[in-house]
């Protein structure tokens, strides 16, 4: 019957109006509110039921009336989570509540625990059969269960930021999964970690985001590269602990992806070279591409598909180059001296950083023509550089930067950089 999802929000509603509700203060005349709507939202439908045979017109709204129940279905979803974070039992004691509270609750698709102070997997969780995102950034997690796998719904798994390092091999039983998260950030040249892999994760054929696998495990000779370039759906990755003999299988794989919007590659140590000359061509959908190692020169792809010149000294973004790049940073180019960026270059930048090239005594040429430039990040370069930026010295490059809001300068400091901003 039409009126059957309207009965089904109601068993959801009804304890939490019983259980919650008079814990907080202020919202019982909104939560009133909505159980007038039910009722409403009720009645309609049963005479919708009786009479929608007679009157096409009742098919459309009972399609409106039906999509607004769900929408405020989820309304409560988000709500029952906010009072989760702060209910006097904590997280679990919210969780084991649900579990408790039938099949109303257990319709749950969102859950968001990010930030709680977990340092186990909470045995409810793989009860919520129609949960679709879940996110545990920021918990003390170390491990995931293979439970996991009884999510069969889950297209968004957000492990950022926890101690997890390794996923069991049920993972690969989430077939709707879109959107793979698991990394830990650190200020040093690895400053990313990762996690290893499962073999077969090629069959996850529904990603669109993985961040970010760790590929040197196990001596496993390049599978887990190799199972990335069945990842077709793929728009951002992230791969790290590269060897240079990875580097073609790599390139094999990073030419399947069609849809890559966003490409993070990083060496297993900062000497290691990254080679990825092996690549005929990049994906024609990128947008944003990172390569943190050892590179003895710029891959030969990247000026034939950009139109971008490099000759050691001079880096020079030509008219027309980039239209779509809004991220550019180049790091420790040792021999650069000199950067010109030609009108009608990359007019939709926003952040540019240079950071080590310390052979760089002025500020980039053309960097005028970058009219969308919001952010500027100067880390780590010659005294001479950043003297020029002095607003009063007559022939200097304020001028140059004068439009962009937020000019950093920074120096490294106790394994950290630290900034002052241009006034």
């Amino acid at each position: 019957m039409a009126e059957s999802v309207v009965f089904d929000l109601q068993r959801k509603f009804e304890p939490f109006l019983q259980e919650e509700v008079k814990l907080l203060i202020g919202v019982g005349e909104e939560i009133e509110y909505i159980r007038d709507e039910f009722e409403r939202m009720t009645a309609f439908l049963r005479v919708a039921d009786a009479m929608e045979e007679t009157d096409p017109r009742l098919a459309v709204w009972v399609k409106q009336v039906r999509e607004a129940a769900h929408d405020t279905g989820d309304v409560l979803d988000m709500y029952m989570l906010h009072l989760g974070h702060h209910h006097g039992n904590g997280v679990l004691g919210f969780l084991h509540k649900v579990a408790l509270l039938g099949d109303g609750l257990r319709m749950l698709t969102l859950l968001d625990l990010e930030g709680t102070q977990l340092e186990a997997f909470p045995n409810e969780v793989v009860k919520l059969c129609h949960l679709r995102h879940l996110s545990l950034r920021r918990t003390k997690l170390r491990t995931i269960p293979k439970s996991i796998g009884n999510l069969q719904n889950l297209e968004t798994l957000n492990l950022k930021q926890t101690q997890v390092t390794e996923l069991p091999d049920e993972i690969l039983k989430l077939q709707r999964l879109r959107h793979l998260l698991l990394y830990r950030c650190y200020r040093r040249f690895d400053y990313r970690r990762g996690f290893k892999a499962p073999m077969g994760i090629g069959s996850l054929s529904s990603l669109q985001k993985l961040c970010s696998i760790e590929v040197n495990h196990d001596n496993n000779n390049g599978i887990v590269l190799r199972e990335v370039g069945k990842l077709t759906q793929l728009r951002r990755v992230q791969i790290l602990k590269l060897m240079r003999e990875d580097c073609k299988v790599l390139c094999s794989s990073l030419e399947k992806l069609k849809n890559l919007r966003s490409l993070r590659v990083s060496a297993v140590q900062e000497d290691e070279i990254i080679d990825l000359d092996s690549l005929s061509s990049p994906p024609q959908r990128l947008r944003m591409l990172w390569i943190i190692g050892h590179l003895q020169r710029l891959p030969r792809w990247i000026p034939s598909a950009f139109n971008l010149a490099y000759v050691g000294e001079e880096l020079c973004f030509k008219a027309g180059a980039f239209q779509n790049l809004e991220t550019l940073s180049l790091a420790t180019l040792e021999e650069l001296i000199w950067v010109r960026v030609e009108a009608s270059s990359m007019p939709r930048l926003k952040t540019l950083s240079l950071v080590k090239c310390k052979l760089m005594e002025e500020i980039p040429s053309g960097i005028e023509h970058l009219t969308n430039l919001e952010k500027l990040d100067l880390l780590g370069m010659s005294d001479n550089l950043i003297s020029r930026l002095n607003r009063d010295l007559q022939g200097g490059d304020y001028w140059k930067v004068s439009h962009i809001p937020h000019v950093s300068i920074g120096i490294w400091k106790d394994d950290d950089w630290e900034r002052s901003f241009l006034s």
